[in-house]
């Protein structure tokens, strides 16, 4: 017993040293440092610095390329940032870590680190004199002083290394992460070694929170039944304390700890996500709320804790909030109409202010985006004290200075200065004429051109120097403005001075007291209406098509006409008519009518408004128009050749296969071509032209055989994943943007532009009869999300609506007969009456009273739906390791789906079914797993065989059938993917080639078109490729004048070729080291 007493025993001079260390040896932390990412080991976000309380900059550094969404480490005299740049040229990455003077924002020196790997924002940690960094596969330690890199730790799992998440240094050691290498790795802080590593479930994407021994770690499987997780891990051990597991979404960001509770949010890609206070004892969830979807890292202070969320462009609105941190309650939250916070940022508190940023969607840095303008709000109540276009990137607080990173690259700090207020009338719009006896708005723009936030004070509206309204702003913040909206009822007509003011009662103390006012002049006019039909729309139609027409209808006068009587004639024949309720002056009003044209040629149809003349005008000699409609008469179904490749899986049945013959062996490039963005579409082939687009934003047409341009044309709007159609000689484009784009495909002549929603729009458009089908995106997330249909002349036809869905993501329609049918991401199919959108059938695949081979779980649909025989093929997904291929039985003749065909498990597929002799072809795997190529029994859903790719396949396959046998060609989802092609020899299948581009590492998202013994693909390097089958190489194909296989002269063009990076004449093929190796033995032999 005394034995064992005396090996605990410590004495107390040591233990009193023990308690003095401790501190320290998790991390040393003042108010002058902000030392890892969001303050310290425990990502607090929370600093007792002093914070500026106006929006004066101190110094702005060079543009150095510092990385848009990543955040500073701050010591007392340097700042450390990640920065990245990619050459336009070359397409060549670089990294580097910078470090900067405090005071001036001058580089002190750079130091080469790997490349960050998709789009990473991940931040530098100091500690002890050194700078920590995780990138691409490396986590390096770098003498703070001299830049010198200390020690390096590779992992060697993953595919693209550490993403997102940054080092965190604590107790000694360094915990670091390789993203989809599912690991998190604890080192030795001063050497490097591993001493443990410990896998989660999904990718290793936060940055890791230390607290008392411990280390909190966050993981997202996507698309499985609960996405994410946390774990509690020992710090001295590696092993799991406790993992919660129960979380439904992704935990793509970190954990913040504070005394018992350990916070954490969510991101949805479908909707909205959370935000959870877990139990630090065992990780049970003590609260959860909901917000937008975030990676953003909670700050705690106050007894509050706070957050951003919301991704541009899919969420309805990017919001800050705050909620009590024990119970969740909801203390205050951003306007919706607001744009500050963002999924990428992690919100810094000090001195009573809460320091966030607004998103740059276009910013520098691919999907890191970056920021544009920074916020401080006020902590306790969310109202904003001041506002800079600069920075916006998590902050970092040190000191008494914020400093943020901009979308530009650069690095700002903010110290403050004088706190002045300053408020102006900025702009004041009027109607173009103002009326008597109705209610004229007049809206003014309020800004506070001071530094910091004013108090309440009141705008008013002057009236010839008479008030005539009032309204109170409560504060606005320094750099920040308001519209405001006054409403005047004038009496009598005349020309009137309008004046907007602002602090009428000098309530509030500013810089500078002779510009609060600002005047317009205004004319008011006085008398009766004046009805004018303007137009009637579309002016071209086809026959036999319903059409909603509508027609505009102005008031030109003075006065507010009600009970607007409205006949429509057809020739003389009255096809509809109704009531305009009200209409005020200088108003437009829409009249709306179905019509079925029964014939072609010109149809006219006549606008008569007030036909009984029972409203008092000003004019009653312009209240008819006729308008002169074409009507284009029914035409032939566009046939198409086996070499044409018209849409997403090569026609309007999504079959995906075809007779036209493609290289079965020897792949080379037979040409390439540049397109200055990512390309994520299949191209689009018909007769001797492919067509292609990218995130450049621009449309290309080209030569299918030789690469030469055609024509190119620039979208309006971004464009991205929506694959392309062509139909009747026009080419039809999508944009993120909700936008529908008709090109000439012959000249490259935009020919319409019509806005669908203000959601995105990122699946395939069908193309049918003159008609095109396209459901809304994932933007929004779950709400009703509509399907469209356009024809070829830009008119919606119909747009049906599909109730709480997060939306349409490459699961595109095929046309059957008269009917559309698609699926729907919650695991539904629909069929539609293809000209009226009405609905015929619906069926859940999650009912077995819908059908008898159901599924509780049938998965979510990302996957288009192709036809064959009597039935329809899709796949869905719910992680890597579970996802269905659907067969379902489907009458062309009535449009309703039979309870007639299988389900079977296939594990994650994105990709479109291929149908042929009996056969099913799909692809398997989500990016960072493995994948396969499956050929399924049509019978009964039973694996024939599956070929197995180190690379996850989400593209779909395309088909041809030769006379020699059955060849699949797919692409694999990975940075360096590459395009396959396998024989089926009837049991098993066999590999034909595999065809990586040289010089090309990026990420390949859609698979291939295949037309005239070619294969056409794109890579988010840029290229579209062309591939035939045939020798790269000219100068080995003929024989020389001196008898030889390769002379003098054919090795020197060779090595130019490589040299200058030039294609081979011929074949445009990219001559390797390699190659010009093989030329040159050839030639000295």
């Amino acid at each position: 017993m005394n034995k064992k007493m005396k090996t605990i025993i410590i004495p107390i001079f040591f233990l009193s040293l023990l308690l003095l260390i401790s501190p320290a040896m998790a991390e040393e932390t003042t108010d002058a440092s902000w030392h890892q990412f969001h303050k310290d080991a425990s990502n607090s976000g929370y600093s007792s610095s002093l914070a500026p309380d106006s929006n004066q900059i101190l110094w702005a550094s060079d543009e150095i390329d510092a990385i848009g969404s990543s955040s500073p480490a701050i010591t007392e005299d340097k700042i450390f940032v990640n920065c990245f740049f990619r050459d336009s040229q070359t397409n060549v990455a670089f990294s580097d870590l910078k470090a900067l003077d405090t005071s001036t924002g001058s580089v002190l020196w750079n130091t080469s680190i790997p490349t960050v790997e998709y789009g990473s924002w991940s931040s530098p940690s100091y500690h002890d004199g050194n700078i920590f960094t995780s990138t691409g596969f490396e986590t390096n330690c770098v003498n703070a002083t001299t830049g010198e890199i200390i020690w390096t730790f590779t992992s060697t799992s993953g595919s693209k290394g550490s993403v997102n998440g940054g080092p965190t240094i604590a107790d000694g050691k360094v915990f670091c992460s390789d993203w989809d290498g599912h690991h998190y790795f604890c080192l030795d802080e001063k050497t490097g070694q591993e001493i443990w590593t410990f896998t989660v479930e999904g990718n290793s994407q936060g940055t890791p929170a230390y607290d008392d021994g411990k280390v909190y770690l966050t993981s997202w499987a996507y698309g499985t039944q609960y996405e994410g997780r946390v774990y509690c891990v020992d710090v001295a051990t590696g092993s799991q304390i406790w993992c919660q597991d129960k979380i439904r979404d992704n935990c793509c960001g970190s954990v913040t700890t504070n005394n018992d509770t350990a916070y954490v949010t969510t991101y949805n890609f479908y909707g909205n996500a959370q935000l959870l206070a877990l139990d630090k004892t065992d990780g049970s969830v003590i609260w959860q709320k909901t917000i937008q979807r975030t990676d953003s890292t909670p700050a705690l202070a106050y007894g509050n804790v706070y957050v951003t969320g919301g991704c541009d462009g899919f969420s309805s609105s990017l919001q800050t909030y705050c909620f009590n941190a024990t119970n969740g309650e909801l203390i205050w939250e951003t306007p919706t109409t607001e744009i500050i916070g963002d999924w990428t940022c992690s919100p810094a508190i000090a001195d009573g202010k809460v320091f966030v940023g607004e998103t740059d969607p276009h910013g520098s840095m691919g999907m890191s985006f970056g920021f544009k303008r920074i916020y401080a709000l006020d902590a306790y109540t969310g109202e904003i004290i001041w506002t800079s276009p600069n920075g916006g990137a998590s902050p970092a607080i040190s000191d008494g200075v914020v400093y943020s990173i901009g979308s530009d690259g650069r690095v700002y700090a903010f110290a403050g200065g004088d706190a002045t207020v300053d408020l102006i009338p900025e702009s004041t719009e009027t109607p173009g004429m103002g009326y008597v006896d109705f209610p004229n708005e007049i809206t003014a723009t309020i800004s506070n051109i001071g530094t910091t936030v004013s108090g309440q004070f009141n705008a008013s509206l002057k009236v010839n120097g008479t008030v005539a309204d009032t309204q109170a702003i409560s504060v606005l913040g320094g750099g920040y403005s308001k519209t405001v909206t006054f409403t005047w009822i004038p009496e009598t007509a005349g020309d009137y001075a309008i004046t907007v003011s602002v602090d009428t009662d000098d309530s509030i103390a500013e810089s500078d007291e002779t510009n609060n006012e600002a005047t317009v002049m205004l004319t008011v006019g006085e008398g009766d209406p004046d009805l004018v039909p303007v137009s009637i729309t579309p002016a071209s139609v086809y026959e036999n098509q319903p059409y909603e027409m509508r027609v505009a209808i102005d008031n030109i006068g003075f006065g507010t006409a009600e009970n607007i009587a409205v006949t429509i004639k057809e020739e003389n024949t009255v096809i509809s008519s109704g009531t305009v309720s009200s209409l005020y002056p200088a108003a437009t009003a829409d009249y709306s009518f179905m019509w079925t044209p029964a014939s072609s040629g010109i149809s006219n149809l006549t606008v008569i408004l007030d036909e009984s003349n029972g409203i008092a005008e000003e004019n009653e000699d312009n209240n008819n128009l006729t308008g002169k409609i074409t009507v284009l008469p029914e035409t032939a179904i566009e046939e198409l050749s086996d070499n044409d490749w018209t849409q997403f899986q090569r026609n309007w049945l999504k079959n995906g296969s075809t007779t036209s013959p493609a290289p079965v062996a020897d792949p080379n490039v037979l040409w390439k071509a540049d397109q200055g963005g990512d390309v994520d579409v299949t191209p689009i082939i018909v007769g001797d032209t492919a067509y292609i687009y990218s995130s450049s934003g621009y449309i290309r047409a080209y030569n299918k055989n030789n690469g030469e341009l055609i024509w190119s044309a620039q979208a309006s709007s971004g464009l991205q994943t929506s694959i392309s159609a062509y139909g009747d000689g026009k080419l039809f484009v999508a944009t993120l943007q909700g936008d529908l784009l008709a090109f000439d495909a012959t000249t490259g002549n935009e020919l319409w532009n019509a806005h669908l929603t203000d959601l995105n729009l990122e699946c395939p458009i069908t193309y049918y009869d003159h008609r095109l089908y396209i459901g809304e995106g994932l933007a929004g997330g779950v709400q009703t999300k509509h399907y469209y249909c356009y024809d070829d002349l830009g008119n919606r036809l119909w747009a049906y609506e599909n109730n709480d869905t997060a939306g349409f993501i490459w699961n595109g329609a095929s046309v059957v007969g008269d009917y559309l049918v698609y699926p729907v991401h919650e695991g539904f199919l629909v069929s539609l009456d293809r000209r009226s959108g009405e609905l015929v059938d619906k069926i859940n695949l999650s009912s077995s009273a819908d059908i008898s081979f159901a599924r509780e779980d049938p998965g979510m649909f990302r996957s288009s739906l192709a036809y064959s025989d009597g039935y329809v093929y899709t796949t869905s997904e719910r992680g890597q390791e579970y996802g269905l291929v659907w067969k379902v039985g489907f009458d062309a003749a009535t449009g309703t789906f039979l309870d007639d065909g299988w389900s079977t498990q296939n594990g994650f597929s994105t990709s479109t079914p291929v149908v042929y002799n009996g056969r099913v072809y799909v692809g398997q795997g989500e990016h960072g797993y493995t994948g396969n190529l499956t050929c399924l029994n049509d019978i009964d859903g039973s694996s024939i065989w599956s070929y197995y790719i180190d690379a996850g396949i989400k593209s779909s396959p395309a088909v041809s059938v030769q006379e020699d046998g059955v060849y699949i060609y797919f692409t694999t989802a990975l940075e360096n993917g590459s395009l396959f092609c396998l024989k089926d020899n009837v049991t098993e299948a066999s590999l034909s080639w595999e065809y990586n581009p040289p010089n090309d590492d990026a990420y390949i998202l859609q698979g291939a078109a295949i037309s005239d013994g070619k294969v056409y693909f794109g890579t988010d390097g840029g290229y579209l490729y062309c591939i035939t089958e045939g020798d790269w190489n000219p100068w080995d194909d003929f024989e020389s004048d001196g008898g030889e296989s390769i002379t003098s002269y054919e090795l020197f063009e060779c090595y130019n070729c490589w040299k200058d990076g030039i294609p081979v004449p011929g074949t445009g093929a990219d001559v390797t080291t390699y190659d010009l190796f093989q030329i040159f033995t050839a030639w000295k032999s």
